[in-house]
């Protein structure tokens, strides 16, 4: 094998502008086909500006761990923050929830940015006598998990913080009050350097406790997305009338509060208005044997649809499809309970651990479903 040569480059580049293309970071293609958000210098300044929410870490004492791929934008924001404060990382090739705490643990890990799902994760699992010396003193929870006070306690944190964000704009809600984390769906209020609105579907602000799409904007120039990489189409539909459209359905309350409601394509379709699939989901996954689930808009017309609901057991977990059906009845609305329930060995996940739901509403009734007839449930005939 030859010995490589080094190769020089005679050309000179110039310095990075202010406002030059920092990184194209794809979306997870959760509802569709991925795509390339063009992400400016100035939204890597943004976590590390004196007016940042939370700004951390603040010294070169701190080591971030970093279980995200490089390619994600939450990778790349910690690399960015560590290189800034000139601190330790800790970096894994991909995500891997069940290795988190033992990393940190062995490589004394003070920071940690968590997705929702990895924090839902490390919760269902067993409590070990190692969990209050975890050395994690802050903690970014990318989403509230219901557990969230437990989270703090059980892993002995200092300081934890919660965020709403998204690939194309980062965090723009956020909170440390963990006195409200019990209210599902809970993600805090605006940062202030940015402008967030609710809006109806021809983008006019709706009231308090009226459900509308997030649309956000920043109040500083190259803060926020500016274009999907080459899809025009695309890039005209989400920042319209100025405003980039989350796609996220959301209500305010008239403390200020914002409350995540669901994926606006994600919104069951009934005969009677929209249900929520995440409250359904949140209903379904507080019995104490479920790991996970799904719900999903099943269709039965032109545009009506159905509730399904797929379930993962915890390991061990017993539960029966009329003990599960028992549970929601007690707890949801009627309007809210699935016409069909069918357990899953596992409930399919995108890399970055979010559920595919797309893939679940392809899936035809089988002899693990069960339907929902007149208040009862049998096996699916």
């Amino acid at each position: 094998m030859k010995a490589s040569t080094a190769y020089h480059c005679s050309k000179e580049f110039d310095e990075p502008r202010y406002n030059d293309i920092a990184s194209i970071t794809y979306t997870s293609g959760t509802t569709g086909v991925p795509k390339g958000a063009v992400i400016r210098w100035p939204y890597f300044f943004r976590f590390v500006e004196e007016d940042a929410p939370h700004r951390l870490p603040r010294d070169n004492q701190s080591c971030i761990y970093v279980p995200h791929p490089i390619s994600w934008l939450v990778g790349q924001t910690a690399l960015y923050k560590a290189a800034v404060a000139g601190c330790r990382v800790v970096l894994r090739e991909s995500l891997v929830p069940s290795m988190c705490m033992s990393d940190i643990s062995r490589h004394k890990c003070t920071e940690f940015l968590i997705p929702l799902p990895v924090a839902e994760y490390l919760m269902q699992q067993p409590p070990l006598p190692s969990d209050a010396s975890c050395p994690l003193e802050n903690v970014c929870l990318l989403g509230v998990p219901a557990s969230a006070v437990a989270f703090v306690r059980r892993f002995n944190i200092k300081n934890v913080v919660y965020y709403y964000g998204m690939t194309e704009v980062g965090n723009v809600l956020i909170s440390d009050d963990l006195s409200k984390a019990s209210r599902p769906g809970l993600c805090g209020r605006p940062d202030p350097r940015y402008e967030i609105q609710i809006v109806d579907d021809d983008d006019e602000p709706v009231a308090a406790n009226e459900m509308g799409q997030l649309v956000i904007r920043s109040r500083k120039p190259w803060r926020g997305p500016t274009e999907y990489f080459n899809m025009a189409d695309e890039t005209l539909a989400a920042f319209r009338n100025n405003w980039f459209h989350t796609g996220d359905a959301f209500v305010r309350d008239e403390d200020g509060d914002y409350f995540f409601v669901d994926r606006i394509d994600e919104l069951i379709c009934l005969t009677d208005g929209y249900v929520s699939s995440n409250n359904i989901q949140i209903a379904a996954n507080s019995h104490r044997d479920v790991l996970q689930s799904a719900a999903v808009g099943v269709k039965v017309g032109e545009a009506e649809e159905e509730i399904k609901l797929f379930v993962q057991l915890k390991s061990g977990g017993a539960l029966t499809a009329p003990e599960l059906w028992g549970h929601l009845l007690a707890i949801l609305p009627a309007r809210h309970l699935p016409r069909w329930i069918e357990f899953l060995n596992e409930i399919p996940r995108t890399p970055s651990l979010k559920i595919r739901k797309s893939e679940l509403q392809m899936r035809p009734h089988n002899a693990a479903t069960w339907e929902t007839k007149n208040g009862r449930i049998y096996p699916f005939a």
